[in-house]
C-alpha cells in the first residue's frame, strides 16, 4: 500500500490524474514513465529549437522578448526581426505588427469574436473559430489592403492539427456514448430472466426453454463487451480516460449484471 501512495504523490506532482483506484500498480509506473518520457522530449527540444536565439543581436533583444510575449512562433519572429533591420524605426516597426494583427481579427470582429493581441493565433482561438464555424473564412481572410495577401493562410498546417486533434476527440466521444446507449439497451433486455425449465400446460411435459439459453448468450456476449471496455474507460493513458460518465455506465453494469448471471446459473 506505501508503495502505490508514493507513486499517487509521484503522479500528482507530475499532473497525471486517475479516474478511480481500479487501475493496477503498472499502470500507473506505465502513466509515469510515458510522462517523464514526454517531459524529456518536450525540453530536448525546446532546448534544440531555442539555440538560434543566442545568435540574435543585442540590440534586438528587446523586441524578441516582445514578439514571443505576443505568441508568435519561431518562423514568425525571425521574420520580425529580418523586417526589423529594414526599418527606419521602432514605430514603423510597431505599426506593420498593429496592422498585421488588425488583419487577422477582421474575421472575428466581423462575428462577434474577442480580439486577440497574437501575432500567432493561440490554441484556444483555434479551438474559438472552430466551434463557430469560421476556420475556412478565417484562413482565407484576405487583407483589404493588399488583395493578394491572406495573413492567416501561413497558420493552415498549425490549424489542421489542433482540428484534427478536435474531431478525433469527437469521434472518441461519439463511439462511446454509442457504447453507452449499448449496453443501457442490452442490460435493459436482460433485468428478466426467462425460466431454464417449461411445462406444456396442456400436457404437462416438461422441457428446456430455449429463450433461457438465448439470455444467457446475450448475457455472457454483454459481459465480455463490458470487460473488454472497463480498462478503455478507467485507465489512465487509455483514449477514453476523460468519460467518466461512459466509465461509470459501464462499471456499474457490469456489476448488476454479474450477479444476474449468478442467478440464472442457480436455477433447476
Amino acid at each position: 500500500m506505501a508503495k502505490r501512495e508514493e507513486l499517487l504523490i509521484e503522479c500528482k506532482e507530475l499532473g497525471i490524474t486517475f479516474v478511480d483506484d481500479s487501475f493496477s500498480l503498472n499502470e500507473i509506473r506505465e502513466a509515469i514513465e510515458n510522462k517523464k518520457k514526454k517531459m524529456a522530449q518536450a525540453e530536448k527540444k525546446r532546448q534544440s529549437d531555442d539555440t538560434w536565439k543566442e545568435g540574435v543581436a543585442p540590440e534586438q533583444d528587446e523586441l524578441l522578448k516582445m514578439l514571443e510575449s505576443r505568441g508568435l512562433d519561431d518562423e514568425g519572429i525571425k521574420k520580425w526581426l529580418s523586417f526589423s533591420t529594414s526599418v527606419s524605426s521602432q514605430e514603423e516597426l510597431h505599426q506593420a505588427i498593429n496592422e498585421e494583427l488588425r488583419s487577422r481579427n477582421s474575421c472575428r470582429e466581423r462575428n462577434g469574436l474577442t480580439k486577440v493581441e497574437n501575432l500567432m493565433p493561440l490554441r484556444k482561438n483555434i479551438i474559438d473559430l472552430y466551434s463557430h464555424g469560421l476556420i475556412d473564412e478565417w484562413l482565407n481572410e484576405i487583407d483589404p489592403q493588399d488583395p493578394e495577401y491572406k495573413p492567416n493562410l501561413p497558420f493552415e498546417g498549425y490549424a489542421n492539427n489542433i482540428i484534427g486533434e478536435l474531431q478525433q476527440k469527437e469521434r472518441e466521444v461519439q463511439k462511446a456514448e454509442a457504447l453507452k446507449a449499448e449496453v443501457q439497451i442490452r442490460y435493459g433486455r436482460l433485468k428478466v430472466i426467462p425460466p431454464k425449465i417449461i411445462t406444456d400446460p396442456h400436457s404437462g411435459k416438461v422441457s428446456a426453454n430455449q429463450k433461457y439459453n438465448e439470455w444467457i448468450d446475450e448475457a455472457n456476449d454483454l459481459r465480455t463487451l463490458l470487460e473488454n471496455h472497463v480498462k478503455t474507460y478507467g485507465s489512465a493513458g487509455k483514449e477514453g480516460h476523460h468519460m467518466p460518465d461512459v466509465q461509470k455506465t459501464v462499471k456499474s453494469t457490469y456489476q448488476l449484471l454479474m450477479p444476474l448471471i449468478e442467478k440464472a446459473k442457480q436455477q433447476q
